[in-house]
């Protein structure tokens, strides 16, 4: 057997085959695995509603079924789509998904307070304790030169890859 050459220090001495392979993924939790999977997609779906897209949603459903019982009734898809889309022949889904709208426009957002509050409760430092203040000490640095070297660097500058 002959021994390891000694290009890389003394650690590659020791280093075996087990070393060089690649390590295991970490056992994530089951709770960790379904926060990273299912995180984004309800971050997605809250800022679906935030922007109003369940209008929207509703709204494209009502049109599908009014396109489809206009088509079915006139018997000509250009009928049907111009009805469907020229505002004057509204669906009772439409309807309501417009009052529905004009509700959540004219309602406030803020709640109002039926009574005011006389009392507040103490601050946190009051029942806490005083913390004690100690000064700053710097460490002794006086010895300490970072821009000297213990070795100078080799010459000329080695080049990974050529001897």
């Amino acid at each position: 057997m002959t021994p390891a050459p000694q290009r890389a220090g003394v650690f590659l001495a020791c280093l075996t085959k087990q070393d060089y392979a690649p390590h295991a993924p970490p056992v994530l939790s089951l709770r960790s695995q379904l926060i990273r999977v299912a995180g984004p997609w309800a971050v997605a779906v809250a800022l679906f509603f935030m922007a109003g897209g369940h209008w929207g949603a509703l709204q494209a459903v009502a049109w599908a079924g009014m396109l489809w019982n206009y088509t079915q009734s006139d018997g000509s898809l250009l009928v049907g789509v111009q009805k469907t889309f020229d505002g004057k022949s509204p669906c009772k889904m439409c309807k309501s998904i417009q009052t529905a709208k004009d509700k959540e426009r004219t309602e406030p957002m803020t709640v109002i307070a039926p009574k005011k509050i006389e009392s507040f409760p103490a601050p946190l430092s009051a029942a806490l304790p005083a913390r004690e203040c100690r000064g700053f000490v710097y460490l002794d640095c006086a010895g300490i030169n970072p821009g000297l070297r213990a070795e100078a660097p080799p010459v000329p500058v080695p080049i990974p890859g050529r001897a």
